[in-house]
């Protein structure tokens, strides 16, 4: 019996990886993309209520930070070719074509996030409201702008 459920599990599995995965229409693809922008978002607003308004406290900051760190790395497999604004058949969204015409550029700036959101868990943990508003100064222009400032395009 072993042998047979042993059997079928390596079977299935090699169905598995030969039978490719269905694609993601790149509307869908552009759809979970947003979504996971949102989530990056989400962490920078509970960062900046914590530095503007003191809401929040360090635990929260490394919490948001973390979101961060776990995502940044993540950014340049949200953007394969054919889903950004002006390619065919693609729904109206931010994504410059200077992503895949400059995506080692693009790739670096997602790098520097992480780096940043490194650099912003440290302070974090250390519990400092200094460190966590001066770590928090520098996440969102080298981190989040190295990004949008080249290659989101204006809300309309």
């Amino acid at each position: 019996m072993r042998k047979g459920v042993f059997g079928a599990v390596i079977a299935a599995a090699a169905i598995a990886i030969a039978v490719p995965a269905v694609a993601q229409s790149p509307n869908d693809t552009i759809a979970a993309r947003v979504a996971k922008m949102k989530e990056l978002g989400a962490a920078s607003g509970a960062i900046t209520a914590y530095v503007r308004e003191n809401k929040g406290t360090p635990a929260d900051m490394v919490k948001a930070g973390e979101t961060m760190q776990g995502l940044a790395l993540q950014i340049p497999t949200w953007f394969p070719k054919g889903t950004g604004d002006g390619d065919p058949g693609v729904t109206k969204n931010r994504a410059k074509m200077d992503i895949w015409a400059k995506f080692d550029d693009f790739s670096k700036a997602a790098t520097a996030l992480r780096a940043e959101a490194d650099a912003f868990v440290a302070a974090a943990r250390s519990g400092d409201r200094e460190k966590i508003t001066a770590a928090a100064a520098t996440l969102g222009p080298k981190g989040c702008g190295g990004c949008h400032t080249p290659f989101r395009a204006p809300q309309s």
